[in-house]
């Protein structure tokens, strides 16, 4: 029974030592890990608590990997405090021009994205977004070109018949004395184009730059022989 005894009491001597040695370890451990970093990972918010006052320690050690084109920006340290805000990039397609541009940020505005791939915009040329507006995550942006050009347009002016009763002729006979020619109307308008395509059309002038002439038939009105015996030629001119 003794030896039983002695035996239980060496048990609980290691017990305690081990749990002694479980708390200094833990009173070690606390004692190092005394930094409190607040991450605001894309508005994903949590808190780490590290012995490192690096930013790359903290980086490796509690947040997800980031790229070269992510913004990263850790206050320093006040006391064992810290913040760590992170704006992870993303694509924004853009087309213009007849192509689609890829750039990638972080976020700022749509002008400002549009400088900084040197995109640049006329008084005329439309964006589908305002151009103070913020780029956000799954934006997509057209840039649509914008010109104007004056230009002339003719269309023909038809010309009419008209009949002329003469005695030089018998009465049912036919005789062309003036070829009928048509006119032109000549039109100036301005036109605005939208990637190349017109969309708007404007009148600014309107003439007709030649008269149309008309066609002049004679008709024979002689109730007998003519006055004249002669046979008029196919066009003729009174």
């Amino acid at each position: 029974k003794l030896a039983e005894k002695c035996k239980t009491g060496d048990n609980r001597a290691f017990a305690v030592l081990v749990l002694s040695c479980c708390l200094a370890v833990s009173i070690f451990v606390g004692a190092m890990a005394v930094n409190a970093v607040y991450i605001d990972d894309d508005g994903h918010m949590r808190v780490v608590y590290t012995s490192s006052q690096d930013l790359q320690d903290v980086l490796a050690s509690s947040v997800a990997a980031t790229k070269s084109t992510d913004e990263v920006v850790m206050t320093g340290f006040t006391g064992n405090v810290a913040s760590l805000k992170i704006k992870r990039s993303y694509e924004v397609p853009i087309l213009v021009d007849g192509k689609t541009l890829l750039p990638v940020t972080t976020g700022g505005t749509v002008g400002e994205l549009l400088t900084a791939v040197g995109i640049t915009l006329s008084e005329d040329d439309l964006v589908s977004a305002e151009l103070t507006a913020p780029v956000t995550r799954g934006m997509d942006i057209k840039v649509s070109r914008v010109s104007y050009q004056t230009l002339e347009k003719t269309e023909e002016i038809p010309f009419e018949t008209t009949e002329k009763a003469t005695v030089m002729l018998a009465k049912g006979k036919t005789a062309v004395s003036t070829e009928g020619q048509a006119g032109v109307r000549t039109t100036t308008v301005r036109q605005k184009l939208v990637d190349g395509k017109v969309v708007e059309e404007t009148v600014i002038d309107e003439a007709v730059t030649k008269n149309p002439v008309d066609r002049v038939v004679l008709t024979g009105s002689a109730p007998g022989t003519p006055i004249s015996q002669l046979t008029p030629p196919d066009s003729l001119v009174l």
